[in-house]
């Protein structure tokens, strides 16, 4: 299952990859995932809600009541990290922990948060922040990983298929 906000609606949307080969879905296939479900929305948050869409919290509730047992990739944090910079009420360890103790013990991977920003409540000191909360989650939860996509892809100059590869292979993610 992977749960994402507005980051990931290029990697499902025919108007920024017109090839569906190459979305996310197919990727994950590609390296041995069976059924993959994704759930993106834009202005998505783990507990902030735009306009009564679902946020994170409700898109997990409402796969776990569908009966999904499997991997879950969470592709949040870009809007926590701002959220907590104009001084949402819900620290980032807590954002974090809200997902983890629904998901319960099912293997989780999360995504790191990057922008070029350097001002506002985007800004890359933000994004660092929220990263840290999510290093220190692995710390409480054994079935919780991070991983920094970005600088994979780029330093090993790797498409998303082997990006995605690396995390199958080196956190048995996946393969759920």
């Amino acid at each position: 299952m992977y749960i994402g906000d507005l980051t990931s609606i290029g990697l499902m949307s025919s108007a920024y990859q017109p090839n569906k080969e190459n979305w996310v879905d197919a990727q994950y296939r590609k390296v041995g995932a069976g059924d993959v479900k994704t759930d993106i929305f834009g202005a998505r948050s783990i507990v902030e809600r735009w306009h009564h869409q679902p946020n994170a919290q409700d898109a997990g509730r409402a796969e776990l009541d569908r009966g999904y047992q499997g991997c879950w990739v969470m592709a949040m944090g870009t809007n926590e990290a701002a959220n907590q910079a104009v001084g949402g009420p819900v620290r980032s360890n807590e954002r974090v922990d809200l997902i983890m103790k629904q998901i319960g013990n099912h293997p989780v991977l999360w995504l790191i948060v990057k922008t070029q920003k350097s001002r506002g409540p985007y800004a890359s000191r933000e994004m660092r922040k929220w990263n840290a909360a999510l290093l220190d989650g692995c710390r409480r939860y054994p079935n919780m990983r991070v991983y920094d996509w970005l600088a994979r892809s780029r330093t090993a100059g790797s498409s998303m298929t082997a990006s995605i590869s690396r995390a199958a292979a080196t956190r048995n993610v996946a393969s759920g």
